[in-house]
């Protein structure tokens, strides 16, 4: 399953309310091909392992997933996330000289190029067919990544929220990565209006002196 090996244990019931218990563990899977798949995301690569168990039952699909729970360890590693440069963003934070410098740094940094993903993990709960997170974390270049939020899977929606902090700058403040709406066309929503001031007052302090 998505270029890894997959491994079910369990029980399924057909007869009267078809229920599933099951254990399921993946190996070395294609994060960007699963992705892609489950919500029509193609900018983030590497390999993960997902490592769960899972309740449902119902008389239709509608109700197994309304009715799905349960809980999995995420992890993936050695991948990237294009669209975005963090790097640059923070090599060049360190050179900022002029006004030309400020108007150009974010839009080149978070419009193109990409980032190394070194390692991430997380846990999810899953209650009536809603998976949630609230402490997974990511090593990035040049920074460190958290993500919280849900996927609703009988809404067919997510909400999820990342906040990205730069290594080389601890005073700096987050961007903030929004995706939320339809699994398959959610919305990106990027938030660097408080980097934006710092910036602001960096170079403000930089022009004085």
């Amino acid at each position: 399953l998505f270029d890894g090996q997959l491994d079910v244990k369990g029980r399924l019931v057909g007869t009267g309310t078809p229920s599933a218990d099951l254990h399921v563990e993946l190996a070395e899977g294609d994060l960007q091909q699963a992705l892609a798949a489950l919500a029509g995301l193609d900018k983030v690569s590497g390999r993960f392992n997902l490592q769960g168990d899972f309740q449902s039952q119902g008389q239709s699909q509608r109700q197994l997933v309304r009715q799905l729970a349960g809980a999995a360890k995420l992890t993936a590693h050695d991948g990237s996330v294009r669209g975005i440069d963090v790097k640059a963003l923070s090599d060049r934070l360190k050179q900022l000289n002029g006004p030309t410098d400020f108007l150009d740094l974010l839009t080149r940094s978070l419009s193109g190029g990409q980032t190394k993903l070194i390692s991430a993990d997380g846990n999810w709960k899953v209650e009536h067919g809603v998976a949630r997170t609230d402490d997974t974390k990511a090593l990035l270049e040049a920074s460190t990544a958290s993500l919280a939020g849900t996927v609703n899977l009988p809404a067919w929606t997510m909400d999820l929220k990342t906040s990205l902090r730069l290594n080389e700058h601890p005073d700096a403040p987050a961007i903030g990565i929004g995706l939320s709406g339809p699994l398959d066309q959610p919305q990106r929503d990027l938030k660097t209006r408080d980097l934006e001031q710092y910036l602001v007052q960096k170079l403000g302090s930089k022009l004085l002196k």
